[in-house]
């Protein structure tokens, strides 16, 4: 009688190459040693906090009651000085971003990333929100098309929600931003420079990370989509010089940062903000 394999046997997935095996040593080594190192700086800050609890305690013992309460008092009195001073940073930083053009990173490309790309992207999207905090002249931040495993990543590892001067809209471009006139796709395939940003027009980044797979992916998309496109004056004689062994693939934060810092500064001098290893040869990796 013929043998028939049990489904289970049938569906059975076929055997990992060698090369494939190696690599998934390598990354189950990583998230390993990862795990480890977050566990032992765990148990560090809880053992300083624990220390630092007990030489509290020793040391109030050790006061009257009067001079307890004035410790109390001073405490509320810095605690309550603190936050009446982060409320007027907010405020006046939440003044200069109406002032300021709007950027939207297009989160609507995961299904291009693996998930580390998207973990990536995701702490990508974070530096732009922290220097888009420390800007002399700050944009109005929008974050379109973010879900999957990228929204998990920045709920992770930031208060996406209380992000001041900045949005978030699950939908898509399309959806989130219906006046596409305004748009201004950056790509590298435009044909046309970007001279000057204008605070009235809305400037538009692919959140992902593109590791030269998927070249023409948001030039693609802005075509699609009927949207006006521009590139940063890089090469060709453009404002923008980078080191001519360095790739002119530039980190999602690092096209956010130039657009803002250009606002109110030469592209030349915007283009510090890029690391040295873009503008110097030295090479490193993106975030």
């Amino acid at each position: 009688m013929e043998h028939v394999a049990p489904a289970s046997e049938a569906a059975a997935p076929p055997p990992l190459s060698k090369k494939a095996r190696k690599r998934a040593a390598r990354e189950a080594q990583r998230l390993d040693e990862k795990r480890q190192k977050k566990e032992k700086n765990h148990t560090a800050a809880r053992d300083r906090a624990a220390a630092a609890a007990a030489a509290a305690r020793a040391a109030d013992a050790l006061l009257s009651d009067a001079e307890r309460a004035e410790n109390l008092r001073k405490a509320q009195q810095s605690r309550d000085e603190r936050v009446r001073k982060r409320e007027a940073e907010d405020a006046a930083f939440e003044t200069l971003v109406a002032k300021g053009c709007r950027v939207v990173i297009d989160c609507g490309f995961e299904n291009l990333m693996t998930d580390r790309e998207a973990r990536s992207s995701s702490q990508q999207i974070m530096y732009c929100y922290g220097a888009n905090r420390r800007a002399e002249r700050p944009a109005r931040l929008l974050v379109v098309g973010l879900g999957g495993r990228q929204a998990a990543s920045l709920n992770n590892v930031s208060g996406v929600a209380s992000w001041r001067g900045a949005s978030v809209d699950a939908r898509p471009l399309e959806a989130a931003c219906p006046d596409r006139a305004s748009l201004v796709y950056l790509t590298a395939e435009s044909e046309t420079v970007l001279d000057a940003v204008d605070a009235a027009t809305t400037y538009v980044i692919g959140g992902f990370v593109d590791r030269n797979r998927h070249k023409g992916a948001t030039h693609a998309k802005a075509k699609a989509l009927g949207v006006r496109t521009a590139r940063l004056p890089i090469g060709d004689g453009g404002a923008i010089v980078l080191d001519k062994e360095a790739s002119r693939v530039l980190a999602v934060n690092h096209v956010f940062e130039l657009v803002v810092r250009a606002q109110s500064s030469a592209w030349a001098v915007a283009a510090e903000c890029l690391p040295g290893s873009r503008r110097h040869g030295r090479k490193r990796k993106e975030p």
